[in-house]
């Protein structure tokens, strides 16, 4: 499945595609779906363009940046001498009905995701001073997470909120691939970066340097040649040789991706 957006084409696997629209559009359930995958491989940019397509509103809440419990629900404040509640965005969008995207919801620590169980468990409401907030059914829940030793700055999902989610997808980088880059270049010059991409990866694999070859990698290159005018070196080495903070590493890609352009010209 292909969706275009400004980017250019954003690419979904048939099944995923099938099975998030399918949640999304059950007005008689209301789901709570974890993506996992790779950074970079489309796990936030996929269920917003799902949900735009199909008319849905979409609500993406960066998790990192929430500090304590009540930002998720919203403030209180006070005016003429009268305490009132001010309800967040969350709040308007469980009310209302929504597609809402937790986004790296492993940032946030356990003890403020743990204000989250109401509303994903079978009760489907929280207690917010006073107030009882009820999930609407056309609601969809969405959480993203990138998990692994090199995501520095996550915490461990606890398990009672893991459990809470009703299946899991992963999510990887596209199988057609070069249809992403040829999107906004020409078709050889995207499939020079799609062999760059996988030669990195293999790269990465064999000597666990946590480099960053994903698809929005591919495409800071694909759109640097385009919109600059750059060679595939030049465009590498901004997307790509300049975040290398380890010499030998950088080295030894730079020295392996050049071999294969040259291999490939």
């Amino acid at each position: 499945m292909q969706i275009s957006n400004k980017h250019g084409v954003f690419v979904i696997d048939d099944d995923v595609y099938s099975t998030l629209k399918t949640a999304m559009t059950d007005e008689e359930n209301i789901w709570n779906i974890l993506l996992l995958g790779p950074s970079g491989s489309g796990k936030t940019t996929m269920p917003m363009l799902i949900a735009r397509q199909l008319g849905i509103p979409v609500l993406k809440m960066d998790c990192g940046t929430v500090r304590d419990p009540e930002e998720w629900f919203g403030k209180r404040g006070a005016s003429g001498g009268a305490t009132y509640f001010e309800p967040s965005s969350l709040v308007k969008a469980i009310t209302e009905g929504a597609v809402i995207i937790l986004d790296e919801l492993n940032r946030v620590q356990p003890y403020i995701q743990s204000t989250l169980y109401g509303i994903l468990d079978d009760t489907r409401q929280v207690v917010i001073h006073e107030k009882t907030v009820v999930v609407n059914p056309k609601t969809t829940f969405i959480a993203t997470i990138n998990e692994g030793v090199k995501y520095s700055g996550t915490f461990r999902l606890d398990e009672a909120l893991r459990q809470r989610f009703d299946f899991f997808v992963t999510v990887d980088y596209p199988d057609n691939e070069l249809a992403v880059y040829s999107s906004v270049i020409q078709d050889d010059i995207a499939n020079t970066i799609l062999n760059i991409m996988n030669q990195i990866r293999v790269l990465d694999m064999q000597n666990g340097w946590g480099l960053d070859a994903s698809t929005r990698t591919g495409m800071k290159i694909a759109k640097l040649m385009s919109n600059f005018g750059f060679s595939v070196e030049e465009a590498l080495k901004y997307a790509v040789y300049n975040s290398i903070h380890d010499a030998v590493v950088k080295k030894n890609i730079v020295d392996s991706v050049n071999t294969l352009i040259r291999r490939m010209a």
